[in-house]
């Protein structure tokens, strides 16, 4: 048996016996079930990519939990950088239009420190 078809019996094996159980976990933390089936689909898939490699672990269940959490937790955190930049964004563009940075404003960068160095 290839490292490959050992991958696959062992991520088919945890999908069948455990993805019910790992969607209800990772969904009652992050109370969110479409995010809890997506951040374990991304697990498969890196199990399906990295075991071949590096073997099949001794808890396969475990490995896709932690796996699949790390996911959700990075989603969360790209939603929170996302949701504080917006409003960033939106403070900068009142602040320019109020003409509040007006030296930056003329030069069309409403910020010194997006400018281009030398300028």
């Amino acid at each position: 048996m290839t490292a490959a078809d050992a991958t696959r019996r062992a991520a088919e094996g945890a999908a069948r016996q455990s993805y019910g159980k790992l969607v209800a976990f990772l969904a009652a933390r992050s109370r969110d079930v479409a995010a809890a089936e997506d951040a374990l689909a991304d697990a498969f898939a890196a199990a399906l990519a990295t075991w071949p490699v590096q073997g099949v672990p001794d808890s396969p269940e475990a490995w896709l939990l932690t796996a699949a959490r790390r996911r959700l937790v990075d989603a969360a955190r790209r939603r929170q950088t996302a949701d504080t930049s917006v409003d960033h964004l939106l403070l900068m563009i009142d602040e320019a239009a109020e003409g509040r940075d007006t030296e930056a404003a003329e030069e069309g960068v409403p910020d010194w420190r997006l400018r281009p160095p030398g300028h």
